[in-house]
This record gives C-alpha cells, sequence and structure tokens, in this order.
C-alpha cells in the first residue's frame, strides 16, 4: 500500500499508519467515516495528530483486508478536494478522484 507502512493486529483490532491524515482532520474524519461504514467495523479513530487509524472489528464479519481496501481507496483521492463542505450548512460533502 502507498505510504501505509506500518500497522500492528491483535484479534479484532488493528492499528495503521497512514501518513495521508496526518495534519489533515478532513481527512481523518472521511477515514473513519467510510471505515465505520463496513459491516462488523464495531469502532473507528482516525488521529490527525499522529497519523494512525484504530479500527476495531467482528473478524467473523470483515477482515482487516477490507480495511487496507477502503484505505486504498481514500488515497485515490485528492487529498485538498476530498472534502468540500456542503453549499449552506456543511453537512454534505463531494469527493473528487485525482487523474
Amino acid at each position: 500500500m502507498h505510504g501505509t507502512g506500518y500497522y500492528h493486529k491483535f484479534e479484532r483490532r488493528i492499528r495503521i499508519r497512514v501518513p495521508e491524515i496526518k495534519g489533515s482532520p478532513a481527512m481523518a474524519g472521511e477515514l473513519e467515516s467510510r471505515l465505520a461504514k463496513l459491516d462488523g467495523v464495531a469502532h473507528t479513530q482516525a488521529n490527525p495528530l499522529t497519523g494512525y487509524v484504530l479500527v476495531l472489528f467482528d473478524d467473523q464479519v470483515v477482515s482487516y483486508y477490507h480495511v487496507f481496501a477502503v484505505i486504498n481507496d481514500l488515497k485515490c483521492l485528492d487529498v485538498e478536494a476530498a472534502v468540500s463542505p456542503g453549499p449552506q450548512d456543511g453537512t454534505s460533502g463531494v469527493v473528487r478522484r485525482s487523474t
């Protein structure tokens, strides 16, 4: 995986270094949101200060490979435009793929 140089996996828990979220609360929030949508994921915490993501999951429902796939998908997005606020309330966003 591009950029991800470290992960530590225990049963039902994985901690992954994702340098792309370091210093980017918007990117960290987007990653948390996407991971939380996976069936079997109980908790996600993406820390923009450290650049690490913690995921607690049911390994009978989802594998850590699926977690990596979500991270890889997000890394295909333009970091600057990954989350752009909605027109007035800021609750909706637009995600653009980089070319």
